[in-house]
């Protein structure tokens, strides 16, 4: 098994396991909002909607809630991480035949020149 499906398992599992145990305090930049007292001024204008509210996925029970939007945001960024890398480095294979080709100096070399 390639290391990538080993670290998405390992993501997965941790993901499912461990957001349940996240803090239900709100992150920073929210709570300078609460503490300056301008959270409600950006809660009245909807500029972007998450697809995920909270970290919590909707109409599902509280026990799965935390779990399943942690499994959802992992596959989601596991997938956008495959494809910018692909998108990067081109086709499967092609950097590897570049490097396996090397160069005209290459070829034909024993070793170290003299």
């Amino acid at each position: 098994m390639e290391w990538k499906y080993t670290a998405l398992i390992i993501a997965l599992i941790m993901a499912a396991l461990l957001s349940p145990y996240a803090s239900p305090d709100p992150d920073g930049l929210e709570r300078v909002a609460e503490d300056k007292g301008f959270i409600k001024k950006g809660e009245d204008h909807d500029v972007f909607t998450a697809p995920i509210p909270d970290y919590e996925v909707p109409n599902l029970g509280d026990a799965l809630k935390g779990p399943v939007a942690g499994i959802i945001g992992t596959l989601v960024t596991f997938g956008l991480g495959i494809l910018l890398g692909r998108r990067l480095n081109g086709p499967e294979g092609e950097r590897a035949e570049e490097k396996d080709q090397g160069t005209e100096e290459d070829v034909g070399s024993t070793g170290p020149a003299r």
